[in-house]
């Protein structure tokens, strides 16, 4: 007499369980396809400070959205003659290593950049030293400039 194999009742139990759940799963595919829904990080309300004036000199600490839902700031100090600027220096203040990388080299550079320009000039800037968001908040922070101060 031969033994009768007890793998066969098994493989079809399996069988029968797999077309069961891939029939689930096809019915309830937007459960496990759909991408899981992301929560959507809101940048921070920025209430700008106004520009400080003393003599022919501005200064500004200007904040501005970041990556992650953070805020970054940068100082910046102008030194007009009328509407032309004959100085520029900028604050580091944030206290991310890669942004302090950035703003370090915008400082480095801004001078050469704006320097001996009008103030309506300033919008046309490219990128300085690699910063496009210092170098946005820079512009952004001139245009607020100018219009407190209708230069």
């Amino acid at each position: 007499m031969k033994k009768s194999s007890s793998i066969l009742p098994k493989l079809a139990l399996v069988g029968v369980i797999g077309v069961i759940g891939g029939g689930y799963a096809i019915m309830n595919k937007d459960k496990f396809l759909s991408p899981k829904t992301e929560t959507k990080v809101t940048q921070p309300q920025i209430v700008q400070e106004q520009w400080k004036k003393e003599g022919n000199a501005y200064s500004i600490t200007w904040e501005h959205p970041t990556s992650g839902g953070r805020t970054g700031k940068v100082g910046f100090s102008l030194k007009l003659n009328k509407d032309k600027i004959t100085g520029v220096d900028v604050t580091i203040l944030t206290t991310n290593e890669e942004s302090k990388s950035y703003q370090s080299d915008f400082k480095n550079e801004i001078a050469k950049v704006v320097v001996g320009k009008k103030i309506s000039e300033l919008s046309n800037i490219d990128v300085v030293g690699g910063a496009s968001s210092t170098t946005k908040s820079f512009k952004d922070a001139v245009a607020a400039l100018s219009t407190q101060f209708d230069i």
